[in-house]
């Protein structure tokens, strides 16, 4: 089933999803911005903690916009984790939800607020990212011979996203009818 709607639930995370993963965007580059405006009055260990956020929105929106395809459908069909037939599983639009909103968002904000007093929070989800996330995309996918859809070199050469979005591709473009799941 598609649109991540498996089990029944009444959210349509395909839409979601493609709301907050192309708003990273438009929200990186001010809060970016935003970071070297304040860095006088911050230490610098909560300041690298804050500019976490905004690389991580930039990574996503690597890897599920501006990539040709996205990583959940390229772990699905390309990689030897997948089910090489079904894009959406084993991963589907809810995983890619829980594990980004719910989980990865959360402990990075809280990580860069409690900085002073919990410095260990914020640099969990580093390491997190530096094994789980560089492990996978770097060496493991590389075992199918197929780069990974974040591979700067396939986006540049290949940037087949603007084509779909002046296409009017539901995945890129969608209507208002696609986001509420009517």
């Amino acid at each position: 089933m598609s649109g991540g709607k498996r089990g029944g639930s009444a959210m349509n995370y395909r839409a979601v999803n493609r709301i907050w993963q192309s708003a990273t965007l438009f929200l990186a580059p001010p809060l970016i911005v935003l970071l070297v405006w304040f860095r006088p009055a911050m230490d610098l260990y909560q300041w690298l903690l804050c500019l976490h956020l905004p690389l991580l929105m930039l990574h996503e929106a690597e890897e599920y916009v501006l990539a040709p395809t996205g990583f959940k459908e390229f772990f699905n069909l390309k990689t030897p984790f997948g089910s090489k037939t079904d894009p959406d599983f084993p991963l589907d639009d809810a995983y890619v939800f829980q594990v980004n909103i719910l989980i990865a968002y959360p402990i990075v904000i809280l990580g860069a607020i409690l900085a002073g007093v919990a410095p260990w929070l914020g640099f969990s989800m580093i390491w997190f990212e530096l094994i789980i996330n560089n492990a996978t995309h770097t060496i493991l996918f590389q075992a199918s011979i197929i780069p990974s859809p974040t591979s700067a070199t396939k986006c540049v050469v290949r940037p087949s996203w603007p084509d779909r979005i002046r296409a009017g591709s539901p995945d890129y473009a969608g209507t208002a009818s696609s986001w509420t799941g009517r």
